[in-house]
Formats: structure tokens, sequence, C-alpha cells
């Protein structure tokens, strides 16, 4: 009878090691994925930024030549 108790007992004790060892195995696992997310967001942030500055030095390049371009055309005709 003490050998059936001791069995069952080490055997729980198995499965709640096995358990706990599972659930923290998968936690990092969690916080990798909010961690790339995370980082996704801010790429996404960064590129946005990116395009607007680009789109407004574009303009205002393009603005400055035509500027001198109707400059120029107003004396040749």
């Amino acid at each position: 009878m003490d050998i059936i108790l001791l069995t069952v007992l080490v055997l729980l004790l198995g499965v709640a090691l096995a358990i706990l060892y599972l659930n923290l195995r998968s936690k990092p696992k969690d916080d990798s994925e909010n961690k790339e997310a995370e980082e996704m967001a801010n790429l996404k942030t960064e590129i946005t930024s990116l395009k607007d500055t680009l789109n407004t030095t574009i303009n205002t390049s393009l603005g400055s030549m035509s500027t001198s371009f109707n400059n120029l055309s107003t004396g040749v005709t």
C-alpha cells in the first residue's frame, strides 16, 4: 500500500513539474511576439516619417525649380 501511494505521489509530482516546465517554456514566445509586434509598429512609424520628409523635400525642390524656370522664361518672351 505504501509503495502504491509513493508511486502515485511521484507520478503527480512528475506531471506537475512537466506542466510547470511547459508553461515556463511558452512564456518567452509570447514576449518575443509582443516585442516583434512593437518593433513592426516602430518601423511603420519610421517609414511613414521618412516618406513624409521625402515628399516635403521633393515638393520644395520642385517649387524652387518652377520659380527659377518662371523667372528665366519671363525674359525670353
